[in-house]
Order: C-alpha cells, then structure tokens, then sequence
C-alpha cells in the first residue's frame, strides 16, 4: 500500500474513529451523539421528577383539602360553644330572675309573717280587767294574725323546693360553662391553631411545588431543544461522513491510477533501535503526566455515561514539550474533530502513534528519532493545566498505550 494511500485511509478512518469519542481537549465536549443519549437520560429524569412533582402537588392538594375541612370542623365546634356558652348564660338569667322573685316573695311573706307573730304576743294573754265583749275581739284578732303568720310560714315553705331548684340549674349551667371555658374552647382552640400552621405549611409547599414544576417544564422544553440540535448535529456529521468515504474513496482510486505512483514503503520497521514491536514496555513516555483517562471503556464522573477512549488521555503542564516514542516518519498534521492539532507517526509494520493537542514543531514526512521533540501542548485552561492525549495503533486498531509505555 502506497503512503498517499495509507495516509488517507488511516486519517479518515482515525477521525471517524475520535468524532464519537470524548473529547481529549481542553473543552470537556461530549460528542452528539452521546450528547443525544445523555440529553434522552436527563429528559427522562427531568420528565420523571415532574411527574413526582404532580404527585406531590395532588397529594398536597388534598391534605389541604382535608386540612381546611378539619378548620371549618374546629370553627364550627368554637361556635358551637360560644352558642352554649350563651345559652347556659340565659339559662343563668331566667333561674336568677326567677330566684330574685321567689326571695322577694319570701321576704315580704316574712315580713307580715312576724308582724302577725308581733300582734300575737300583743294581744296574748288577755288582761283580767278586759270585759268580756273586748275579751271575745281581743282573742279573735290573737288567733286572725296566728292564722295568717301559719299560712305565711306555708306559703313560704312551699317556694324553698322551687329555690333549690333553680339554684341548682344556675351552679350546674355555671360548672358546664366554666368547663367550656377551662377545657373544651382552649383544647380545640389548640387544634385550630396547629391546623392553621399545618395548612399554611402545605399551602407555601404547594407553591414551591408549582415553581419546581414550572421550572421542571421549562428544562424539559429546553433539553427537548438540545436534543432536537443534538440529533440534528447527528444527521450533519453522518452526511459529512458519507462525504468523506465518498472522497477516501476518489483518492485511493485517483492514487491507484496514478501514472507516477509514489515509491511504496517497506512494510519494514523504520526504528534503528530495533522494531517498534520489541519494544513493547519499554518505550519512553511522550510526556509526563498524570492519567486521567484510562484506555478503553470508563464512566465520565460528570456525565455517568460511558466512554471508549482508544488511548489515553494525561493531564500535564500547559506548552509541555512533546516527544516522540520511537524512530518514525510524520504522516499527518492538523486538526481532527473532537481532538484538535494532531500529528500521526509511521513507525513501519502498520505501528502508527497519535499525539493528540499538539502544536507541531515537525512537518508531514519528516524522519524523526524517538525522544525527539515534536511540538508542545496546543491548548490549556487559565490554570496552567492541560490535557494530552496519545494513542498506539496496529493496522488501524488501537492498542493500550499503558502495556507499551515504561522507559
């Protein structure tokens, strides 16, 4: 296989490859098509929230519902004894009154009572000088007021049941009041009170409810929206896909029939130091960092969805230096989407390296040794902080860099 051929097959394929991995630079960008999945997930739970939030806001709802039915029953039963309060206190009254009256009666029967028992004793024993005709009055008008003062006293007698009666209506009516107002009102009184709180509690949770869903409604439309880009982001890089297969294969057939084919390179190792296979475990790290994303599949800690990284991704100092991991010739450099700046060696029997946000100090087809220099680190945050990402390949398939890395 020629190198033109070569160079295209693996530049095309290696960027179709990275457009759907995780982004290895500074941006942290998720590519659409895990955006979409990841937008799909998050509407899913957004969706799911409110429909928690409906349920919450119908059981609300209903507690205040209830809750205001338990206020009237409370405002009902506080009427109910003031009602009984005013009616135990005509109750009250008419006994008083009617006590007031019987004393009254009583008084005045008293009275004339011991103005007969007076007028008894006066006219009680009769004087030896009386004749008999005064004699005969005197002891008539004596048993005439003994006669009135017994009726009296009977009258008077007969009232005293009545009395006690009314007298026990007024302390009973009196206790029934005094325990309406001692125990009954504030007890209920209390309950009234704990169901206004409650019920205001509900009432302000029931708002915040309806905020929470109105914002939850909002996110749902608006990762709706993201999900409409995402998924059209989706169509636009298959047709620009389907484009770039299409040119891939004009060049290699242009290549093909070319009638000055470029000079087919040695399916041989182009290190000196040996073949780029015997020195597995051994090559030299292209920089020093700290691995923060591993080969192969792991879960994004942000995101929770899983990734394919096909090499690995090491955080390091913003323009370190960047070298090369063995002897080999530079067959690309430029952007590739979802990596940036990039350059891709030829290590010979199909053993290519990537380096991945690299700004390049080498050009395409250039010799380079291994531990040379190749370019430094493209792009970093306002930290200081950057992220470089480095692949091996054999045949196009991605091989982890960890088990090959080591001197």
């Amino acid at each position: 296989m020629s190198i033109i051929m070569k160079q295209t097959r693996f530049v095309y394929c290696f960027a179709f490859s990275i457009l759907y991995m995780f982004s290895v630079g500074y941006g942290e960008e998720i590519p659409p098509d895990q955006s979409a999945r990841i937008i799909q997930k998050q509407l899913q739970n957004v969706k799911l929230r409110g429909e928690k939030l409906t349920q919450e806001r119908k059981k609300l709802e209903q507690l205040i519902q209830q809750g205001q039915k338990n206020l009237q029953l409370y405002s009902k039963t506080l009427q109910t004894y003031k009602y009984n309060l005013e009616e135990a206190q005509k109750v009250i009254d008419a006994a008083q009154t009617e006590m007031d009256r019987i004393c009254k009666r009583n008084d005045e029967r008293e009275l004339l009572f011991y103005r007969c028992v007076y007028t008894h004793d006066l006219y009680t024993p009769v004087p030896p000088t009386m004749n008999i005709a005064k004699s005969l009055a005197h002891e008539s008008i004596s048993q005439a007021a003994i006669a009135i003062a017994t009726n009296l006293f009977t009258e008077i007698r007969s009232e005293l049941p009545r009395l006690d009666e009314m007298q026990t209506i007024v302390e009973e009516r009196q206790a029934y009041q005094n325990r309406i107002i001692t125990k009954y009102m504030p007890a209920d009184m209390q309950k009234k009170e704990r169901q206004e709180i409650i019920l205001n509690e509900k009432e302000n949770q029931i708002e915040q409810t309806k905020a929470a869903a109105q914002e939850t409604a909002k996110q749902v439309e608006q990762l709706q929206q993201q999900l409409a880009a995402a998924q059209k982001k989706i169509e636009e890089i298959r047709r620009q896909q389907r484009l770039a297969e299409e040119q891939k294969k004009k060049k290699i057939a242009a290549s093909s029939d070319s009638k000055t084919n470029p000079t087919p390179r040695k399916n041989t190792s182009i290190a000196t130091n040996g073949t780029f296979a015997s020195q597995r475990g051994r090559l030299p790290w292209p920089v020093k960092g700290a691995i923060i994303r591993p080969f192969g599949e792991f879960t994004h800690p942000q995101f929770k969805v899983t990734i394919k990284n096909p090499g690995i991704d090491l955080q390091v100092q913003n323009g370190a230096a960047i070298s090369a991991v063995a002897d080999g010739q530079i067959i690309y450099t430029g952007d590739i989407p979802g990596i940036g700046q990039t350059i891709l060696i030829d290590h010979g029997n199909d053993y290519l390296t990537v380096y991945g946000n690299v700004k390049e100090q080498v050009v395409k087809n250039q010799t380079i040794r291994g531990r040379e220099i190749i370019g430094n680190i493209a792009a970093g945050n306002e930290n200081g902080v950057a992220t470089f990402h480095f692949e091996i390949r054999h045949a196009e398939q991605p091989l982890n860099p960890q088990i090959w890395l080591g001197g």
